[in-house]
């Protein structure tokens, strides 16, 4: 026991005489450190733990313990900065003196974080699709709303400021044509987003929305780095990398289509390819309407898209889709110069082609893209015929860094080449095309164009709970020869993490199409059309709930409409103004019940012309789109696991006329209308109920199954879409919807390989 004893003795004796031998330096060190001590508590007087305090200039820092104290021991001294850091509130910085071997106490007090630059957009107006923060709507919200046949044109059309017009898929933002909305698929300007396409708009939109991760849709104030576009914007970004290797079949009353997904290597090379061929003849004959189509409307599609992922930032995107469609419809029009029905044919084919490269290179988010856009069409109408082609060359390129945590910088240009031909004939009676017409005009006219635009825009958090936007591009047209500037700026007010004040203003410009600067039936000399948007808005988003009002107002100025002296000129003004409001609760799938209600309330004028046959009047009246009242709810439920029910109900007030009050003989014997006050009358409202159910049945481990049934236009309404008139415009019979109520059931394999 003795050794240890004495070893035991000999080590209490040694740490007696260091301890002894350190003390003075210990006290020495003190002496030459200041000291921070600080406590923090939140807006509700509550201790704040595991806060990061740190001085800034000599980084030396601690965490908070549970009672929200720190203590830094530091060897400078003076005037420094002390900034406190928490993930879930704003981050606090307060100016401190320190003094060697004193103690500097500070109580600070942090507030809740509700407004950064990485979570939702600074404008107004915008909706989001997709797997990101603040998702609004998903694809398979699209596919699963009932009504909208699976497309993503007639899902938005149930959101508020988009007009229900007809039963077809066009997008009427706030009371703008068809045209004022650009359509943009990785960057690429989608010229024809329309299947079926029509003077104003289509039935179906042209991209499938199981080809796109996710969209940003807005109806106005968008920001600087979308341009050449009055009244809104969709743009959408295709998929990426297939994460397994996949089949999918899908048949129905509307034809089938295929799917396959492979992941070539995992998280590195994708290809995902799918084929589609439509054909309605089915539920044509199932619904009673086969007469009416001598062409039944059908398509084929295939799309060939490959991802290559060369590193943990940069990626190639090569997005390849073809669509071709063919429909043959009756026209009850005696007003084409003969007492039978006429037949309008049309057939299309649109390409798209388009390689996007994007990367995160020193902080900066950059992407660059090249795509090509080629549509040719067919068209006929007793004698007259036409075929429209055009080829739509764009690059674009954009960057944006955040300069700090409260500053971004975005910057970008583009340039658009479009070249445009038309080809046919037409017959000597101006807008009667007569089957039985000897006379014929040739139409040939080639046109090309290039337009670029920049922007630059700023996004900044210039205090606790602002965000500002503001931007400017340039855009320059070379048949205008015009050079416009587009200054436009956002405002958002987080009152706290989950309201939101928002307003914006911004000046918008949009050139003629291509086809208005011919100098046979438009005008070369058409200047840019401008509109200038004023938004006010107040949203809340909690949980599975986003509720949202927003008022607006447009003022539009050029605007092309027909004259005598030049066919068209940029002679109109106007306005549009309303209000919107959205509320929306849950997800398909994801809440048991999800929907959503929208409603619009919409004031639109403007300067139109009046054909009284032998002149042109202007008058100051209500637009094409002028739709009073659009209400909207969208109800989906799990009434048993995996079988869910819907329903979509729509109505909206009657798009305004001008009617035809009468006829003019002309000398060689046929009759040009006179027309009645511009929009002095009105179509009925529309009303629209339709309904979906479907099964999801998983099987095995990886495969599924999904059925489904819908019955669109439950009311089976007759809806009148305009009025014909007789030869001599003396008699007129409304010209109706050709198909109403329809049944439709298919189904629909997915097959994990």
């Amino acid at each position: 026991m003795k050794p240890i004893f004495f070893l035991s003795a000999f080590f209490s004796a040694l740490s007696i005489f260091l301890l002894q031998s350190v003390s003075p330096l210990v006290a020495q060190e003190t002496i030459r450190k200041a000291f921070l001590a600080g406590t923090l508590k939140n807006s509700n007087n509550a201790p704040v733990n595991f806060a990061s305090a740190q001085i800034v200039e000599t980084k030396e820092g601690r965490l908070s313990d549970k009672n929200g104290q720190f203590l830094i021991a530091s060897v400078t001294q003076g005037t420094v900065t002390l900034r406190i850091k928490q993930n879930s509130y704003e981050i606090v910085e307060q100016i401190v003196e320190l003094r060697i071997g004193d103690t500097t106490r500070i109580d600070l007090t942090l507030y809740p974080k509700v407004v950064t630059l990485k979570e939702a957009v600074v404008g107004a107006s915008a909706f989001t699709t997709g797997e990101i923060k603040g998702v609004t709507l998903r694809p398979l919200d699209v596919v699963t709303t009932p009504g909208a046949a699976a497309d993503i044109f007639r899902a938005l059309q149930t959101f508020p400021g988009v007009a229900n017009a007809d039963d077809g898929s066009t997008l009427i933002v706030r009371g703008g044509d068809a045209n004022e909305t650009v359509s943009l698929l990785d960057q690429a300007t989608i010229v024809h987003p329309y299947r079926y396409e029509s003077p104003s708009g289509g039935a179906f939109g042209t991209i499938p929305p199981f080809f796109v991760s996710g969209t940003m849709f807005t109806s106005g104030g968008f920001p600087a780095r979308y341009g050449n576009a009055l009244s809104g914007v969709l743009a959408m970004e295709s998929q990426n990398i297939p994460m397994q290797d996949a089949l999918s079949l899908n048949l129905g009353m509307f034809g089938a289509s295929v799917g396959v997904n492979w992941a070539a290597i995992p998280d590195k090379l994708g290809i995902r390819f799918s084929g589609n061929r439509t054909d309605i003849r089915l539920i044509l004959a199932v619904n009673g309407a086969a007469d009416e189509f001598p062409t039944p409307p059908a398509s084929y599609d295939a799309n060939l898209s490959v991802v290559f992922k060369y590193s943990a930032s940069g990626k190639f995107k090569l997005f390849n889709y073809a669509t071709q469609d063919e429909l043959g419809v009756k026209i009850h029009r005696p007003a084409y110069g003969s007492e039978v029905d006429a037949v309008y044919r049309n057939s299309s084919l649109n390409r798209i082609h388009s390689l996007q490269w994007s990367d995160l290179l020193d902080d900066w988010l950059l992407k660059a893209s090249v795509s090509w856009n080629a549509y040719s069409g067919d068209r006929s109408l007793g004698q007259l015929t036409i075929k429209p082609a055009d080829n739509t060359y764009k690059w674009r390129f954009d960057a944006e860094k955040d300069l700090s945590e409260n500053f971004r910088l975005l910057v970008g240009q583009e340039v658009e080449r479009t070249e445009y031909s038309l080809t046919g004939r037409t017959p000597a009676q101006g807008r009667i095309y007569d089957p039985n017409a000897t006379v014929l005009y040739p139409i040939d006219a080639h046109l090309g164009a290039n337009r670029w635009g920049g922007y630059a825009e700023v996004e900044t958090k210039f205090a606790r709970q602002w965000l500002l936007g503001a931007g400017v591009r340039a855009d320059y047209h070379t048949i205008a020869q015009q050079l416009v500037f587009d200054p436009r700026v956002s405002l958002r007010y987080a009152m706290d993490e989950f309201w939101n004040i928002r307003a914006s203003w911004g000046v918008y410009h949009q050139f003629p199409q291509i086809d208005q600067f011919n100098s046979v039936t438009g005008n070369p000399l058409l200047q840019a059309q401008q509109a200038q948007h004023y938004i006010l808005g107040v949203d809340y988003q909690e949980g599975d709930w986003l509720f949202r009002v927003e008022a607006f107002s447009k003022q539009y100025d050029a605007m092309v409409i027909r004259s005598l002296a030049t066919n068209l000129g940029n002679l109109s003004n106007g306005y549009a103004r309303g209000v919107d409001v959205f509320l929306k609760y849950g997800a398909y799938l994801v809440t048991p019940i999800s929907g959503w209600i929208s409603y619009s309330y919409l004031t639109a004028q403007r300067l139109q012309t009046r054909d009284v046959a032998t002149e042109l009047l202007y008058e100051t009246a209500p637009a094409a789109y002028d739709l009073t009242n659009n209400f909207t709810v969208v109800l989906k439920n799990e009434i048993l696991p995996r079988f869910t029910g819907g329903f979509t109900f729509r109505y909206g007030t009657g798009a305004p006329v001008t009617p035809i009050v009468g006829g003019a003989k002309m000398p060689d014997g046929s009759y040009q209308p006179i027309e009645g006050a511009v929009s002095s009358e009105r179509l009925a409202d529309y009303i629209r109920l339709d309904l979906s159910f479907s099964y999801f049945y998983p099987f095995a481990t990886k495969h599924s199954a999904v059925f489904f049934a819908s019955i669109n236009d439950v009311t089976n309404e007759i809806r009148t879409l305009g009025y014909n008139y007789s030869t001599d415009y003396s008699v007129r019979t409304p010209r109706q919807s050709t198909v109403r109520r329809t049944l439709v059931v298919g189904a629909m394999l997915s097959l994990g390989l």
